[in-house]
């Protein structure tokens, strides 16, 4: 039997537990990484259908995960790689079949250029998407998978690009944080983007260390020396100096993440309403790290994100932190050419992005910027004393 069918169903397995995603589970191989994560992200949008089908007809079926990997593969390519007895067991219950053809969407993928490593030939990847620079939506190919291979673009969500895209950044000489930076999409996204406008670093805290591992493996493969990779609890950490901009992306529940949706219920749904009692836990942790963020002594500008749909992961955090931090920091609308925006009084100036409708993963973003010192047209400095006359709240 193929080892890329063992570890994929061991892949498989880890992602239903709901403690990773498929990337994380995928990064948890000491081989084959790739392959196993372009399998089973094809398989996902079909694994319901593949399981009923073999309850159907192998009911004493015991490994259910490695079975639809392999009935995947021999109904795609009418082969199985390797042998033994489950091989020998699909080819004598099922017959060939035009099943994924009939269930199967051409998949298409997102691909950013990595500025440290650009491709000679971008004419390949076609036309570039209107609001991200350097992002591309292309079918697989042999050239293409070859690219990402050689690290020239990375495979990364059109969603999970727009909070760096966000950012409204400066020449000159300073430093970011990326608060939650496993696995690392959104540092080296920043760490490109630095690349043409700061001497200064990126510093990325990842308190665990199988990510943290996965963080730094990326930084390097990637060529992005202008980040400095830190294995330590953010909340603990001594903030170094000139830091003016962060990202703010922390752990939350990942209910807009296709993968995880299509494991969980074999659907997609988007419930931004919900509450529970795991949904409170992690909004008081993103509301700790975001408060943390804020308290850093000139900071400029935060980028709070997540690949949640709820409101109680999203509006409610930011809502929630600046009615302490509002005399000092201001939402500022963010991607102005995106359409779909937020919920509340000040979603107007906030993303939202919906995995039923936007052909792409679900995300919220929010832009936070320290309020200047000037008022109007008049050299006023905004002192303690004149906020302490003011009453209501203002977000804008």
């Amino acid at each position: 039997m193929s080892q890329i069918y063992k570890d994929g169903a061991k892949v498989l397995k880890l992602i239903k537990t709901k403690n990773i995603g498929l990337k994380g589970a995928c990064f948890k191989l000491k081989r084959n990484v790739r392959p196993i994560y372009a399998l089973i992200n094809k398989i996902l949008p079909v694994r319901k259908k593949l399981e009923n089908e073999i309850q159907k007809k192998w009911k004493d079926c015991e490994d259910i995960e490695l079975a639809s990997l392999m009935l995947f593969d021999y109904w795609k390519s009418g082969k199985i790689s390797g042998g033994g007895a489950v091989k020998h067991k699909i080819m004598e219950k099922f017959k060939p079949s035009k099943f994924l053809a009939k269930n199967l969407k051409k998949q298409k993928r997102w691909v950013i250029i990595n500025q440290f490593k650009k491709p000679k030939n971008t004419k390949i990847l076609g036309k570039q998407d209107e609001i991200i620079p350097d992002l591309y939506c292309i079918e697989d190919s042999a050239e293409i998978a070859k690219m990402i291979k050689n690290s020239e673009i990375i495979s990364q969500e059109k969603a999970s690009c727009m909070p760096v895209a966000s950012l409204r950044l400066k020449k000159g000489n300073w430093n970011a944080i990326d608060a939650c930076a496993a696995p690392g999409n959104k540092t080296l996204q920043l760490a490109g983007r630095m690349k043409k406008l700061s001497t200064g670093k990126i510093y990325a805290y990842e308190l665990n260390p199988n990510r943290f591992g996965l963080l730094r493996r990326r930084i390097k493969e990637y060529r992005a020396d202008n980040v400095k990779a830190i294995n330590g609890d953010y909340l603990k950490a001594e903030i170094p100096k000139n830091v003016k901009v962060a990202i703010v992306d922390p752990s939350c529940s990942g209910s807009g993440i296709i993968s995880h949706q299509l494991i969980d219920n074999g659907k997609i749904t988007v419930q931004p309403d919900l509450v529970t009692e795991r949904l409170k836990s992690l909004s008081y942790f993103q509301e700790k790290v975001l408060t943390k963020t804020l308290n850093i002594p000139g900071i400029q500008q935060v980028l709070y994100s997540t690949c949640s749909v709820h409101k109680i992961e999203d509006e409610n955090v930011v809502h929630n932190v600046l009615s302490s931090f509002w005399r000092k920091f201001k939402l500022v609308k963010a991607l102005p050419k995106w359409k779909r925006r937020g919920f509340g009084d000040y979603g107007e100036l906030m993303v939202r992005v919906n995995p039923l409708e936007d052909k792409t993963q679900g995300f919220f973003v929010a832009l936070i910027k320290r309020r200047s010192l000037r008022l109007g047209h008049h050299i006023i400095k905004r002192t303690h004393r004149y906020w302490s006359k003011k009453k209501h709240i203002k977000f804008n």
